[in-house]
């Protein structure tokens, strides 16, 4: 799935230069730099997190400027406390629409594990959520839309189809304006 998603990547920046180049994500890390990182958070990670950070150590500019976080960003109180504001402003009820309706759990327990610059986009673990095999549900945070995945997998494969619903896109307005 990651080579999917990189090859889309490089597919959209070659369609439009202004997106940026399509960085690919570094090499793995070991499992003590995994482990410390755990450790630093205290917080233990998904299965298929850790599997992933044992191939990349994160992936830079993975989604729109956002980007994975490797074992040396994922402890930093920065990223804890951007996500505990984002989603603490999603709980935040307007009357006009009604109540919030905000995942399980508590903002400050999210693990973020993906952040661009303005934290306006954000993908953090959800430990309120967690499967029998230690996967725990996401929350993607695009914009101020949040949108739930089951697991880290799910996460990946919704970013492949967002980003390939953007191919098709680009195909389209280029087509009309030919």
């Amino acid at each position: 799935m990651i080579w999917q998603i990189r090859r889309a990547k490089m597919e959209l920046a070659k369609a439009d230069p202004d997106l940026g180049p399509s960085v690919a994500p570094p090499p793995g890390a070991s499992l003590r730099a995994i482990s410390a990182a755990e450790r630093k958070m205290c917080r233990r990670l998904p299965p298929s997190y850790r599997a992933f950070l044992r191939q990349h150590d994160g992936w830079p500019m993975f989604f729109h400027g956002a980007s994975l976080l490797g074992t040396r960003d994922l402890p930093k109180a920065s990223h804890a406390s951007k996500t505990r504001e984002a989603f603490e402003s999603y709980e935040t009820p307007i009357p006009e629409i009604g109540p919030p309706a905000r995942p399980e759990g508590r903002p400050d327990a999210m693990i973020p594990f993906g952040i661009d610059p303005k934290a306006s986009i954000i993908f953090a673990f959800n430990p309120a959520v967690v499967r029998p095999d230690g996967e725990m549900e996401v929350i993607m945070w695009v914009n101020e839309l949040g949108e739930r995945c089951e697991s880290f997998h799910d996460f990946l494969t919704t970013v492949l189809e967002m980003l390939s619903d953007e191919l098709l896109e680009r195909g389209r307005t280029l087509q009309k304006s030919a």
